[in-house]
């Protein structure tokens, strides 16, 4: 059994990456906007 190439295995985790730093941007973004509506 031969393991998957690094190449396709480093890119799968820059695109994890990249979609838990949208997550968390996105839930930052919901936490001020929950804090100023009540406010």
């Amino acid at each position: 059994m031969k393991p998957p190439s690094q190449q396709s295995f480093s890119a799968e985790a820059a695109a994890l990456q990249k979609f838990c730093i949208i997550l968390i941007v996105i839930t930052s973004k919901a936490k001020q906007f929950e804090n100023l509506a009540l406010a």
